[in-house]
């Protein structure tokens, strides 16, 4: 529980006339009072263009009133007052998104929202995904974020994206991908395969931050 309280995040104050919140950036506890007393505390984590809603934790005697809810739906509704003034503030993230776990669940009742495919980094609608996930359940062992996020973004051709990138050796020599017309070694050939094959499972975005231009 150390991030709880130690968090890794600098604590930027707002400076006058800025376009941030008043509290600036960084990590905070969000303090819920019920006629004075303590109900709840959020730990949420505010950046310049988004709100990240790490943890609650409240009075289980009042655990009846959804806390919860009520506590992510001001959340919401402060990052959609704060963009007033802060126009760069966009996005509010709720964290991990386990669709077997009835923990975790709940959080796709918030909409629309988006999940974020961790091969491909692309983002994919949760009212998408959600159909895959419960044919998952009946297939263990399938990825139908990867697919889902591959089908629904419209690529570019991967050869467009393989000319783009280069390749770093351990001596530090750069290899550019040879013009698919000219003839190759066998070792070029090779390279050139598996490059693509990277592309088209990682996706451009993905590809062009790792590779090296």
């Amino acid at each position: 529980v150390d991030f709880l309280v130690a968090s890794p995040i600098k604590h930027v104050p707002c400076s006058p006339g800025a376009a941030m919140p008043d509290c600036g950036f960084g990590t905070f506890h969000v303090q819920y009072r019920l006629d004075g007393r303590l109900v709840a505390v959020g730990v949420v984590d505010i950046l310049p263009d988004c709100l990240v809603s790490g943890y609650l934790y409240h009075d289980p005697d009042l655990a009846v009133h959804s806390l919860g809810a009520i506590t992510a739906l001001y959340e919401i509704d402060w990052v959609k007052r704060t963009k007033l003034v802060c126009p760069t503030m966009q996005h509010y993230y709720m964290g991990y998104y386990i669709h077997s776990c009835p923990k975790m669940k709940y959080k796709g009742a918030y909409r629309p929202s988006e999940l974020l495919c961790p091969v491909t980094y692309r983002w994919v609608s949760l009212a998408d995904a959600v159909p895959l996930f419960e044919q998952e359940a009946a297939s263990p062992g399938s990825t139908p974020l990867p697919r889902l996020s591959q089908e629904l973004v419209a690529e570019e051709p991967v050869d467009e994206v393989v000319a783009t990138l280069r390749l770093v050796d351990s001596d530090g020599s750069i290899w550019h991908p040879p013009p698919v017309s000219e003839r190759m070694t066998k070792d070029d050939a090779t390279l050139l395969a598996e490059l693509r094959q990277f592309v088209e499972q990682a996706g451009p975005t993905f590809a062009r931050r790792v590779g090296v231009r």
